[in-house]
């Protein structure tokens, strides 16, 4: 019986995608590698679009793949291009161009689509802007260099980014915000009062308590906004930060179950066999919680696109966004490696560690598989800030070295 060379499809291009792609080229140096992507650019650093956005950084710092990177590592990089359908049961992934694109496992890291501006008005009217995207950052910067008053409008981090970016530009900047205070959900009154305050050293105007009920064009541009408490607000550029609507359309049709995001279980696989999910999209059971959710940031979509390239490679990996952690053994045994010696930076302690079904180690960390495809026996851990008790504590870095 002849056997191909597995074939895999990552639909997503972003932090989470790209880091699965080359954790399966490290496990598998025959393998086919797909990366779709509906942008122009391989991957990019968002976490840099608001210093890219206030002229702190050029362009150039914002990039972090090019397309000989990809083009050494054998992984083809599909760009500008939209996902149509899902097949499952065929196990075909079909675009916009009529490609058809066979996998042996799938990877959804679609991300989201940012919410819209829909009030009267604002349909059809330019200089009305998200801020997801390295090209609505050019976009902005654009229409910033010509403009003298700016809308911020939303309570989340975007909005917030909008704001500032605005400011530094010596823009006169009004944000607006809905809730009593900026992050309501997860600041206290206190915690908001000291943004405003940062926000006024600056010029900024903030509004608490009111929305945008029209957008008032002239010429096909803004001319102000009028919220719905009768104030009229002058805007030559409105920045919309409502937060985003996670992309499952493409499985719509498809067995794969999806709520908020895209279900997956502690492998971030999907309720279909061979379908992952991994970054914003993935919805994962997190058992500091007891409770499936989504966290959409930069170090949890990096962790997760290591977490399920390793995982749709045959190796059993798993990992906490809280609490890191760690499995693997060779495909054909997924259980844990029944000894291991772990050095826990940065102090370099080291212990001998036998896990059981059932152990409780805080830490659960192990050697690679001898049949994964790695550099090294090294695995490295990578934790998001450990949450307690609606706390924040210090970040964390663990690595766990397997014996030879």
């Amino acid at each position: 019986m002849t056997v191909h060379s597995k074939r895999y499809v990552i639909i997503g291009n972003g932090v989470a995608g790209t880091t699965a792609a080359e954790t399966l080229r490290k496990q598998d140096a025959t393998c086919s590698i797909h990366l779709l992507t509906n942008e122009p650019y391989p991957l990019y650093n968002r976490v840099s679009l608001p210093r890219f956005l206030q002229g702190v950084l050029t362009e150039q710092k914002v990039m972090i793949r090019d397309f000989p990177w990809h083009e050494q590592r054998g992984i083809g990089i599909i760009t500008e291009t939209m996902v149509t359908s899902v097949n499952t049961d065929e196990r075909v992934v079909v675009t916009e161009r009529g490609q058809q694109l066979p996998y042996d496992a799938l990877l959804i890291a679609t991300g989201g689509w940012a919410n819209p501006l829909r009030v009267p008005g604002a349909e059809g009217t330019k200089h009305i802007y998200n801020f997801v995207t390295l090209d609505d950052t050019r976009t902005i910067i654009a229409r910033l260099r010509e403009s003298r008053t700016a809308v911020a409008y939303g309570g989340s981090f975007i909005s917030y980014e909008l704001c500032d970016g605005f400011a530094v530009r010596k823009l006169d900047t009004t944000w607006i915000m809905r809730g009593p205070y900026w992050l309501r959900n997860a600041l206290d009154p206190e915690g908001g009062d000291v943004v405003d305050t940062i926000a006024k050293k600056f010029g900024v105007e903030v509004i608490h308590g009111d929305e945008i009920e029209a957008v008032i064009p002239q010429n096909g541009v803004p001319s102000y906004v009028k919220t719905k408490k009768g104030r009229h607000i002058q805007a030559d550029i409105i920045g919309v930060g409502l937060g985003i609507t996670l992309n499952t359309q493409i499985l719509t049709n498809t067995p794969v179950q999806t709520r908020t995001g895209v279900v997956v279980n502690d492998y971030l696989e999907t309720n279909v066999s061979g379908v992952y999910a991994a970054g914003d999209v993935a919805e994962f059971f997190d058992a500091t919680i007891g409770s499936h959710h989504t966290m959409g940031t930069w170090d949890n979509a990096m962790a997760h696109g290591r977490t399920a390239g390793t995982n749709m490679a045959g190796c059993a990996f798993f990992e906490s966004p809280f609490e890191p952690s760690a499995q693997c053994g060779p495909p054909h045994c997924l259980g844990p490696v029944q000894r291991s010696k772990v050095w826990l930076s940065p102090d370099l302690i080291s212990r001998t560690w036998s896990p059981t079904p059932n152990f409780t180690d805080r830490f659960r960390l192990s050697t690679s598989a001898p049949t994964c495809r790695r550099s090294s026996s090294r695995v490295t851990l990578i934790s998001s800030p450990l949450k307690r008790m609606g706390k924040v504590r210090p970040r964390r870095w663990f690595m766990a070295l397997g014996l030879k």
